[in-house]
């Protein structure tokens, strides 16, 4: 019981997608992680109406994709595209990226 994240297909385009479900109250929601699709789907279930900021399905706009983000503490890697939240503070990289060029960076002191 409670709230579950994890993340599945985007029914869309097949990209990734974030998933929200709460058992608690019955709600559902799919966010596409593509800027280029930006497909969402909300079915609040029976939180209260007051509470409710959206509910249905659609399409973001590039601008309400970047609010999303924005909302979400999330960023879109500059390097390799992905929209994730494991983001140094003030790096446009993810962390993967991060460590891969770090990797090369080493790499290139030992040649």
């Amino acid at each position: 019981m409670g709230t579950h994240t994890s993340y599945n297909e985007c029914r869309m385009c097949g990209g990734t997608s974030f998933l929200i479900e709460d058992t608690h109250y019955d709600s559902t929601e799919k966010h596409c992680l593509n800027e280029k699709c930006g497909y969402y789907f909300v079915d609040s279930g029976t939180i209260p109406d007051e509470s409710v900021m959206i509910n249905g399905s659609g399409f973001r706009t590039p601008d309400e994709f970047k609010e999303f983000l924005d909302e979400m503490e999330w960023k879109k890697c500059e390097k390799c595209g992905v929209v994730d939240h494991d983001y140094n503070e003030g790096s446009p990289d993810c962390e993967n990226c991060e460590t891969e060029e770090e990797d090369e960076n080493r790499h290139d002191l030992v040649k």
